[in-house]
């Protein structure tokens, strides 16, 4: 097919969403009666309605409300033949207009090629990266025509520029391949079967496959049949030129600022290497951003406000100041509104044996502060043992706000009343995806210990370099994170130092307590209007619905996708809450993103990752709670959570091999502790620990 052929076809917009579709433009031949459309889009209707939960109740009519739509108005939109959806597209799409744009370009595969040359990637589809060369080139070109521009604005341009088209490559790479790679291994299969590919041998033909993609025209002729991955790579490359851009301009902005505060005495150099994707993506594609200075400092770039980071550390110099003992150390953290920068932690291990008590009695003591403080999420790669200091490097979940409604764990009130207990912070020994095959595996802030295999089978590659290669799901075992403290070069058991942990607890526990009324009066009021994280549903569900959305079936028509993104549904059956963030959900997956939403801790209002506000989503501002555990701070409590921690810590004894077949002990309690028990316990403390919303106030 010839490239102007294939660039005047109308598949190309079946990219188009469903609300796209339905919100710029109308629906078509929305009068018409039912039998008047063909009979596969009235299959692929009735596919959707069939998908769980829409197979019940009236959810999905709810569905479609959200975008506006009845029934004959989405079988419109299914049976609408591509030709008719492009005349009803008034201007060609920008997406597409600089998808064309790049692959038009005379010779920019062959200026990108040098530069792909030094990347390094163990991919094994790593030899398609010329082929989709075009695309990166002109993502990469106006990321330096833009930075060039900068000379003129900045007093200094603190990087090395020559550095810049390693950085953008190196990082784009992996994501380009991974999106490419289900598509491509797909295509294989059907050259290999279909007899297209030349060679003697499996690994010839591979090499042959990759040689014809990265021919005139063949990679455009293969985006067309997966319009959606053409879009989503455009996607991907654009957003990764502005995030850069965006990232070097308040580098430049702040650097007086970032050498006070983290190179006070010398020069840190130019920067001369930036590692992307330490976190998830959200907000167009930004995430936390590893950066290396030409002096050998590192530091950390975070695309959002650190306000409640920087009071976190106030807090601890203030509770140091007050006798903490042992001592916290303080993370240096640099606000700067919208963005920030934070000191680079290194795992390191102890020396001595009373540094690694030390350094579980300070574990004790933010397990203390962190459950005063209403925390979540403080699993094992938040936190980094450095020699005898735990180091918290992410505090997005300090002050997490509580969504109670119907949701039907909420309604056990005991059940609600654990998860507002210690238990709930994070840092304490749990065991999550459990099942009748797997014990499953600990990624608490104690645990996350080396050896685990994750019981989900992740994706692997199968007879690399053959035109028989595939994809396979195999159980793998889980990488080592730097949570947990050494002794030299020797693992270290946390049950091993439970009285240090409940040493800690308890000190740090009785010191906010003496502390009580300057914590309420001056500490607590600075975070009122802070950002923090708010963890509405399990990030392993986006990351999973995002990774599978990838399927070659769902990259020909957006629709398919959209349907699929709808698994987001199931979990809102059972907590109608959520209805009110899916629209904002589906369009941070479309967008490449992991959704994000956020809250001030004096505020009952949720915001999207676009800034929207949805207000009263929370029973209470999570400022009035913290408040309220504060008051209720006392000796009962304190023996309460620490029944709790001792309990949690007891299910350490299923990973040590010296007590296999000897029976599980608890001190202060005896026998395997269930979760029925946990539940009665409880139970016995939900009066001390909850209040009616209707006595929040909205405000604080």
């Amino acid at each position: 097919m010839r490239s102007e052929e294939v660039w005047q076809g109308a598949g190309w917009y079946h990219a188009l969403t469903l609300a796209e579709r339905r919100g710029v433009w109308g629906v078509p031949s929305a009068g018409f009666p039912p039998d008047a459309f063909p009979a596969e889009a009235q299959a692929r209707l009735r596919t959707w309605k069939a998908q769980t939960p829409f197979d019940q109740g009236s959810l999905f009519a709810q569905r479609l409300a959200l975008d506006s739509l009845s029934e004959r108005d989405l079988l419109a939109l299914l049976g609408e033949p591509a030709e008719s959806l492009k005349d009803r597209v008034r201007d060609v799409p920008e997406w597409l207009i600089l998808l064309r744009r790049a692959f038009t370009r005379p010779g920019s595969a062959a200026e990108l090629a040098p530069l792909l040359e030094k990347i390094e990637t163990d991919h094994p589809l790593a030899g398609c990266l010329p082929a989709i060369g075009p695309l990166l080139w002109q993502a990469l070109d106006r990321l330096q025509d833009r930075v060039h521009a900068m000379r003129d604005e900045a007093e200094c341009l603190p990087f090395d520029i020559d550095v810049l088209p390693k950085v953008f490559l190196a990082n784009i790479a992996p994501v380009i391949l991974f999106q490419l790679s289900k598509p491509l291994v797909l295509e294989l299969h059907a050259a290999r079967r279909e007899g297209r590919l030349r060679g003697e041998t499996a690994e010839a033909r591979f090499e042959d496959f990759i040689r014809r993609l990265n021919e005139d025209d063949s990679i455009v002729e293969l985006l067309a049949k997966y319009p959606v991955l053409a879009r989503q790579l455009m996607l991907t490359a654009g957003q990764w030129g502005d995030y850069l851009h965006e990232f070097l301009t308040h580098l430049c902005t702040d650097w007086p600022s970032i050498r006070t505060a983290f190179a006070p005495e010398g020069d840190p150099g130019l920067l001369v290497d930036v590692e992307a994707g330490k976190g998830d993506r959200h907000r167009r594609g930004r995430s936390v951003l590893l950066l290396r200075f030409g002096s050998g400092m590192r530091l950390l770039y975070k695309p959002r406000p650190l306000g409640v980071d920087m009071h976190f550390q106030e807090l601890l110099s203030w509770l140091n100041d007050r006798g903490a003992n042992p001592a916290l150390r303080t993370l240096t953290v640099l606000d700067c509104g919208d963005h920030g920068w934070s000191e680079f932690i290194d795992a390191a291990p102890c020396t001595r044996e009373a540094e690694v008590a030390r350094f579980y009695e300070r574990q004790g003591s933010y397990l203390a502060l962190l459950y005063t403080l209403d925390a979540a999420d403080l699993h094992n790669e938040n936190l980094i043992a450095a020699g005898e200091h735990p180091m918290l490097v992410d505090l997005e979940a300090l002050f997490h706000p509580h969504v109670h409604g119907d949701d039907p764990i909420a309604a056990n009130l005991a059940a609600g009343a654990l998860d507002r207990s210690v238990w709930q912070v994070g840092l304490l020994p749990r065991r999550v995806w459990s099942d009748e095959d797997s014990i499953g595996v600990d990624m608490s802030g104690l645990g996350g210990q080396p050896g685990q295999v994750n019981p989900h089978r992740l994706v692997s590659w199968e007879k690399l370099g053959t035109d028989e290669m595939r994809l396979v799901r195999r159980r793998a075992e889980l990488p080592a994170s730097e949570n947990r403290p050494r002794l030299g070069d020797q693992r270290v058991e946390a049950l091993d130092y439970r009285d240090a942990i409940l040493a800690g607890f308890t000190g740090m526990y009785r010191l906010l307590c003496q502390n009580r009324a300057a914590l309420l009066a001056e500490q607590l009021p600075r975070f009122a209007r802070g950002q923090t994280r708010a963890v509405i549903r399990s990030t392993n569900v986006y990351g999973l619905l995002w990774y599978e959305s990838f399927h070659p079936d769902l990259l020909r028509d957006a629709l398919d996708r959209d349907r699929f993104f709808d698994k987001l549904w199931v979990e809102a059956a059972r907590r109608s809450c959520l209805t009110r963030l899916i629209t904002a959900e589906r369009r941070d997956l479309w967008r490449g993103d992991i959704p994000l939403f956020s809250t001030c801790p004096g505020s009952r209002a949720i915001r999207t990752a676009e800034g929207e506000r949805l207000e009263d989503f929370f029973d209470a501002p999570s400022l009035y709670l913290v408040r309220q555990r504060v008051e209720h701070l006392g000796d009962d409590d304190l023996a309460k959570q620490t029944w709790i921690i001792e309990a949690s810590l007891a299910t350490l004894l299923m990973d040590r091999e010296d007590k296999i077949g000897r029976p599980t002990y608890v001190p202060s309690a005896t026998g395997w502790v269930p979760r029925e028990q946990l539940l009665a316990l409880a139970a016995s403390i939900t009066q001390s620990l909850t209040m009616p919303p209707d006595h929040a106030p909205d405000r604080l």
